[in-house]
């Protein structure tokens, strides 16, 4: 019988024996037996492509499908995480669970990149599959993990106006700096400067946080009227 269940291979064997009405020789004949093994052709474990992922911050999620290679004869939950990059990526659902009516049925997980504000530069996360069922064909498997590669949208820098500033003397110009990521520390930008008899900034320093990174702040340009 061709099932969908792990049976493992097993050996049979079929007795011969001889019976006649009238031909006692046939009567007579010793038994004998016949050895056949059957192979069993299912096996446990989980069909997936274990080739790698790429997600980016800010872009669209990759789902990539699970199901089982045979029928079980309990329940089977496949666990996915990583141990690595995990703040980097979402993985849902976590958890996939397989009965016996929908083994063979495709099942989703859908990989995110989570979308923060730092600068973190491209990361690779270890996607590790572990098996928990009361089956002892599956409880046992072994699973393949696969890579998935997060790509940054974040980047270091000063928003500001760059454009070249023109003061007349008396008389200032406001100016607003603020930074293009949050910062992993404190960033403190200086303003130096030639000509103090001339020019004044203030304040002559700004220094930014996890909490104001993304808050304009303002810095005043003054010609020193010299009359």
């Amino acid at each position: 019988n061709n099932d969908a269940f792990v049976n493992g291979d097993v050996t049979a064997t079929v007795t011969l024996s001889t019976s006649s009405e009238g031909d006692s020789i046939y009567n007579e004949l010793e038994s004998v037996t016949l050895p056949i093994t059957i192979i069993d052709n299912d096996v446990a474990g989980v069909e997936y492509l274990t080739t790698g992922l790429t997600v980016t911050e800010g872009g669209d999620s990759v789902t990539r499908a699970f199901k089982l290679k045979s029928q079980p004869a309990s329940d089977v939950t496949l666990h996915l995480s990583t141990d690595k990059y995990a703040e980097r990526i979402t993985i849902s659902p976590s958890q996939l669970t397989f009965t016996q009516s929908d083994w063979n049925e495709l099942k989703h997980v859908t990989f995110t990149a989570v979308n923060d504000d730092t600068v973190n530069g491209t990361t690779m996360s270890i996607i590790n599959i572990a098996v928990s069922s009361s089956d002892k064909s599956y409880s046992d498997i072994s699973t393949t993990s696969f890579n998935v590669i997060v790509n940054d949208n974040d980047t270091s820098g000063l928003v500001y106006v760059s454009s070249p500033v023109t003061i007349t003397e008396g008389s200032h110009v406001v100016r607003t700096f603020k930074l293009k990521s949050e910062p992993k520390f404190n960033v403190t930008v200086n303003f130096n400067y030639e000509h103090d008899d001339r020019l004044s900034v203030s304040p002559s320093y700004i220094t930014f946080t996890k909490s104001n990174w993304n808050v304009e702040h303002a810095v005043t340009f003054s010609a020193v009227d010299n009359i």
